[in-house]
């Protein structure tokens, strides 16, 4: 599974059989989300055990890099 980076002790990554639209998983901290790209934007589309205002700094930082996300969905899964 990819990993693409951390930030505040989570990871942020997809799974080497994901499928689309693009999305990130997102682990750490007990917890997990996913976020998923909509209109050029990472929305959330699940989390559990993840304090909200975790979940506010993690789409914050997927949407500030959503550049490398995208290019590294496309590398990884040869799909430009």
């Amino acid at each position: 599974m990819p990993e693409i980076y951390r930030i505040f002790g989570f990871k942020i990554r997809f799974y080497s059989d994901d499928h689309e639209p693009i999305h990130v998983h997102i682990v750490g901290h007990d917890g997990a989300a996913r976020f998923e790209l909509q209109n050029d934007k990472f929305v959330l589309i699940q989390s559990e055990n993840i304090k909200l205002s975790d979940l506010t700094r993690l789409q914050k930082s997927v949407n500030e890099n959503a550049d490398i996300i995208i290019d590294r969905w496309h590398e990884y899964f040869n799909r430009k």
